[in-house]
């Protein structure tokens, strides 16, 4: 088995002498070669080699219909690094923003929190917008990843997930604040940012219209600060699923929802809480108007002077 059998089926979005890049399910594949007849893969969610064997069951292959074909041949042999520093193609002026060659974007290179075995400051995405248009976007598929400034200081964190809001930070924020532009909300991501933060240190959470990312940040600031009203979260493609976790007194917690539905714009239906196994959930709708009266009011029962929510 090999890469030209896998990929028999599937047609490149971009050719090279030295490689082919494929999007396939949503998830980024890119074929080089980096010695004489050897052909490698790069899977860009997270810019490690995988097998023809890996491979073919990603993208959902059955390997027992596919027949033996020759493999690719390159006229160019190119180094993994080689291809990483192709695909992120930005100018090399010194500043924290970049601008990418292809389509002239602004952007900032997102480090990954799983550090490179080879060079420990490699990127692993690019965050490009447009602050004209207001657009932005991720690059590549790896979100287990995220810029930073002014690591250096002493005063509050200010975590946001836009780069547009990242570049005001950046340009006429708080010149004693630490900034931090996250790729995604992801669980190892957020633990892997609180680590970075002591106990003494104030968060500035700036939403943009990211409500569920903050919202998911914030319970696990929660958590980690050992502070009252603590959630449990999970969420799939429809809904958010929110456990109230040793609370008070459930009349607390029903105050909590009736508060969520008086924000709740109208036209919206009204949220209830379902009990299982003598635990009390609630389940919210994935829509923005939704998650924004959760945040909002969350936030205001918290009071917590060191953590401040701007919606």
């Amino acid at each position: 088995m090999n890469y030209r059998t896998i990929l028999s089926g599937f047609v490149p979005v971009e050719y090279g002498d030295f490689f082919h890049l494929y999007r396939i399910n949503d998830r980024g594949f890119v074929i080089y070669c980096e010695h004489d007849n050897i052909v490698s893969c790069i899977e860009l969610c997270s810019f490690s080699i995988i097998s023809p064997v890996m491979l073919a069951e990603i993208i959902g292959l059955d390997m027992n219909t596919l027949k033996d074909a020759d493999e690719f041949s390159f006229p160019v042999k190119c180094s993994r690094q080689q291809i990483i520093s192709y695909l992120f193609d930005v100018s090399a002026k010194e500043t924290n923003v970049k601008m990418k060659h292809v389509s002239g974007l602004q952007g900032y290179l997102l480090k990954s929190i799983v550090q490179d075995k080879v060079n420990k400051d490699s990127y692993r995405n690019i965050f490009q917008f447009d602050t004209t248009k207001g657009k932005a976007r991720l690059l590549f598929d790896d979100r287990q990843c995220l810029a930073s400034i002014r690591t250096d200081k002493s005063g509050p964190f200010c975590v946001c997930w836009n780069p547009i809001l990242f570049f005001g930070l950046d340009k006429s924020g708080d010149p004693d604040s630490t900034g931090l532009l996250l790729a995604s909300s992801s669980p190892l991501l957020v633990e892997y940012v609180l680590s970075k933060m002591p106990l003494d240190r104030s968060v500035q959470i700036i939403t943009g219209e990211n409500y569920y990312e903050a919202l998911v940040f914030v319970v696990m600031l929660i958590q980690s600060r050992d502070l009252p009203y603590k959630l449990a979260i999970s969420s799939d493609s429809m809904h958010v699923t929110v456990q109230f976790s040793d609370w008070p007194t459930p009349q607390k917690v029903l105050n909590f929802i009736s508060a969520v539905n008086k924000r709740i714009p109208d036209g919206y239906e009204k949220l209830s809480c379902l009990m299982v196994n003598k635990k009390t959930f609630l389940q919210i709708p994935l829509l923005k108007s939704y998650l924004k009266s959760m945040l909002s009011v969350y936030t205001d029962l918290l009071q917590s002077d060191s953590i401040y929510v701007s919606l």
